[in-house]
C-alpha cells in the first residue's frame, strides 16, 4: 500500500482517497483504485500516466455485474483505450451452476425494484420466458421478493444461495414458498436466487416434491 499523495498527478483520485479513507495500491505501472470513486460520476482518464494500467477490482464478486463498474468500462471505451478482463468468480454463474436447475438458457435480471408493484411488473415481463431467471437481493427484502415472485410466476422451483465463496456459504433448494418459509429472520449477506423458467414449469411440475428433498449446504 502507498499513500494517496503519491498520486498527485491524479488529483481527483487523490482527493477521493483522502476524503473516504481509501488506499491506492501500485504494482509497477498498474494503478489500482477503489470503485467508490466512480459510483456516481466517471472522471476522465486523460490524467493517467502514459503506459499505466488501471485495474478495477472487487472484494465481493465480479466487477461491473450489478454494480457501477460498467461506468468505468464505458469511460475506458470512450477514451479509445483497451479494456480486458481477468477471469474470476461470478456469483451469477456460480449460483446457476449449483442450483440444480437448467443451465442451457438463463436470464440475469439484477436487483429487482424496491417497491412491490414494480417488482411484480418486472416478474410479469419474464413470466413466460423459457429460461432460468437469476436475480440478486438484499437480505432485508428477500422474503418479500420471493413472495412477489411466487404470486406472479407461480410456486416454481428455485435455489437460494447465500454468501457464495465465503466461510458460511449455503444453498437452499425447494419451491419459492418453501424458501420463503425458511426466512423467518433475514439471513446475513447478499443473496442470489435462481428460479426455473416457464417451459421447465410445464415439463417438470410433477417433480417439485423430489426436487425439494435435494441436499442443502448448511
Amino acid at each position: 500500500d502507498i499513500e494517496a499523495n503519491s498520486f498527485q498527478h491524479l488529483p481527483y483520485l487523490d482527493n477521493q482517497v483522502k476524503d473516504r479513507g481509501f488506499k491506492l495500491v501500485s504494482v509497477g505501472q498498474t494503478v489500482v483504485f477503489p470503485m467508490g470513486f466512480y459510483s456516481k460520476k466517471v472522471k476522465s482518464f486523460d490524467e493517467l500516466p502514459e503506459g499505466a494500467t488501471v485495474a478495477l477490482v472487487s472484494d465481493a464478486g465480479t466487477p461491473a455485474i450489478s454494480d457501477p463498474g460498467y461506468r468505468v468500462v464505458q469511460a475506458v471505451i470512450e477514451a479509445g483505450l483497451e479494456v480486458s478482463a481477468a477471469p474470476g468468480v461470478s456469483s451469477v454463474i456460480m449460483a446457476l451452476s449449483i442450483s440444480g436447475l437448467p443451465t442451457d438458457r438463463f436470464t440475469f435480471i439484477g436487483f429487482p425494484p424496491r417497491k412491490s408493484g414494480k417488482r411484480k411488473a418486472l416478474f410479469e415481463t419474464y413470466a413466460s420466458l423459457p429460461a432460468s431467471l437469476i436475480l440478486m437481493e438484499s437480505p432485508q427484502r428477500l422474503s418479500e421478493t420471493l413472495a412477489d415472485a411466487r404470486e406472479v410466476l407461480g410456486d416454481r422451483r428455485a435455489a437460494l444461495s447465500l454468501e457464495l465463496t465465503k466461510r458460511f456459504e449455503r444453498v437452499w433448494r425447494g419451491t419459492l414458498s418453501e424458501l420463503e418459509a425458511r426466512l423467518s429472520d433475514p439471513p446475513k449477506g447478499e443473496a442470489v436466487v435462481v428460479i426455473e423458467g416457464a417451459e421447465d414449469v410445464r415439463e417438470k411440475k410433477n417433480k417439485y416434491a423430489e426436487f425439494s428433498k435435494a441436499p442443502t449446504r448448511e
